[in-house]
């Protein structure tokens, strides 16, 4: 981990996690989310997936050549050792590890999560982000509108102190409302125990078995 955040830009870090298909919104919320981040001068990092990663990444890059600043220095995959990004925006960096542990790589180098929309893959990820913040005040927001993982989060979860996040249409002022909100200390999310807020949140048939998961997941990369 030492060695990946070594080659990572000195900037605020934030994720975006999601689904690798969006629809047409949700595209919309992510490319608002990306350039909303450069816009406060932070580095978005992505898994370099297609979808929410590809769609903020544009955002992004939109961003950077309005203030003329280098993507490679705002805009960073994390993909596995041997593979390319998605799509060829920003820098690259290549990590040998197993899909699990680039998850924890990806949530350790960053301070918070941004959630839009995803699937089973993205649930591991806030799985590992719930980890992160009950044991070192990690930020995780899933953004209201974008359907899936995030819209499943925002129906267990209590709503947001500002209106704007909990509306679901896309628009660059909830952009930059999130980021705001993703850079306070402490965030809304700090202190929840994580098995206790998947309970809350996936009301999974098997969640005991998401328990165990949970478990293994801490023992083995935490």
């Amino acid at each position: 981990m030492t060695k990946i955040r070594n080659q990572l830009p000195e900037l605020t870090r934030i994720a975006v996690l999601g689904g690798t298909k969006l629809g047409a919104e949700a595209t919309t919320m992510a490319k608002h989310i990306g350039h909303a981040i450069v816009d406060a001068r932070c580095c978005l990092v992505t898994g370099g997936r297609k979808g929410a990663g590809q769609a903020a990444s544009e955002g992004a890059a939109d961003a950077c050549q309005k203030y003329g600043l280098d993507t490679a220095h705002h805009i960073i995959a994390l993909v596995p050792e041997g593979k390319s990004s998605d799509y060829d925006i920003g820098g690259v960096i290549q990590i040998r590890a197993d899909k699990v542990a680039r998850r924890v790589v990806l949530v350790s180098a960053t301070v918070g999560a941004i959630v839009v929309g995803g699937g089973k893959g993205t649930r591991s990820e806030v799985l590992i982000s719930a980890m992160e913040a009950a044991m070192d005040g990690y930020r995780l927001i899933p953004v209201s509108g974008t359907g899936g993982e995030a819209d499943r989060m925002c129906a267990h979860i209590a709503p947001f102190a500002d209106p704007i996040l909990n509306r679901p249409a896309p628009s660059s002022e909830k952009a930059r409302a999130i980021v705001a909100a993703i850079q306070q200390v402490p965030c809304w999310y700090c202190g929840i125990d994580s098995a206790r807020a998947h309970y809350d949140w996936f009301e999974d048939p098997e969640k005991e078995a998401l328990v165990k998961e949970m478990r293994r997941i801490r023992h083995k990369y935490f």
